[in-house]
């Protein structure tokens, strides 16, 4: 038994053949087009460490630690993004030690 061809709308992710086969979706209301749906604020370049909740203060920081130990941000952003940082901890009552 040979299988059908497959389409060029069966090809393609769901979203994307329905999209281009002319049936709209309503999307959720959480998505805003053009960014990730993430916690703000944020602290870095390009909304690179969202700080909205004490979770992400946290990984904010151990990123940021990550890229300082790997040399790929340079010491005045990372002393800029730490301090974002900090103040945003402070606001939320978050307790992070190694704060200037």
């Amino acid at each position: 038994m040979i299988p059908e061809p497959i389409t060029n709308a069966q090809a393609l992710p769901q979203s994307t053949a329905r999209r281009r086969s002319g049936i709209l979706e309503q999307e959720p209301e959480n998505v805003i087009h053009g960014t990730r749906n993430r916690p703000g604020p944020f602290a870095g370049k390009d909304e690179s460490y969202p700080v909205g909740d004490k979770k992400h203060v946290k990984l904010a920081l151990s990123g940021l630690s990550h890229a300082i130990n790997a040399h790929t941000i340079q010491p005045g952003a990372a002393a800029k993004v730490r301090a974002k940082i900090h103040s945003q901890a402070a606001k939320l009552g978050v307790q992070v030690s190694g704060g200037k």
